[in-house]
């Protein structure tokens, strides 16, 4: 993000709604940029629940400041030789993180987003690993959902 600025806000939230579908709940800080009439219009908009965390109390909001913690540490030691291209480490500090799997719910976050595990570099121009039957492979990943997100979000 940019800025934090109110419209901007409002606009990657609607960029998220397209692209993942309506959330039920919004989980932000008491910064002015999610506590105002735009969000508050979206909110009745689209029907979600606005909960807003303590001030000054970083652990109401635990899971975020913990994923902070990883991923700050992660891209420290990055960028550590080229400090200040630091961003051009950003996708693949993400990708890493994204691969490995959460000790809470069993699985990597690709996995419970996509319904597979993430092909490793050398793997994505064998053609073995290409699917034939799109129906078939709808079929796994539809398997694949119906038994990982019951327990992630047991898990959660």
């Amino acid at each position: 993000i940019k800025s934090k600025y109110v419209r901007e806000i409002a606009d990657i939230l609607i960029e998220y709604i397209t692209l993942f579908g309506p959330f039920s709940e919004l989980l932000s800080d008491q910064g002015k940029e999610f506590n105002n009439q735009i969000i508050e219009q979206l909110k009745n908009s689209l029907g979600f629940i606005h909960i807003v965390t303590s001030a000054y109390n970083p652990r109401t909001n635990g899971k975020t400041e913990r994923f902070n913690q990883t991923f700050i540490e992660s891209l420290t030691k990055h960028a550590d030789s080229d400090r200040k291209n630091w961003p051009k480490f950003l996708p693949f500090v993400l990708m890493t993180y994204r691969s490995r799997v959460h000790t809470v719910t069993g699985y990597t976050q690709f996995e419970l987003m996509f319904g597979r595990k993430m092909l490793p570099f050398k793997d994505w121009a064998n053609s073995e690993n290409e699917v034939g039957d799109i129906l078939e492979r709808a079929n796994e990943i539809k398997h694949l959902f119906d038994y990982t997100h019951p327990k992630a979000i047991e898990s959660i």
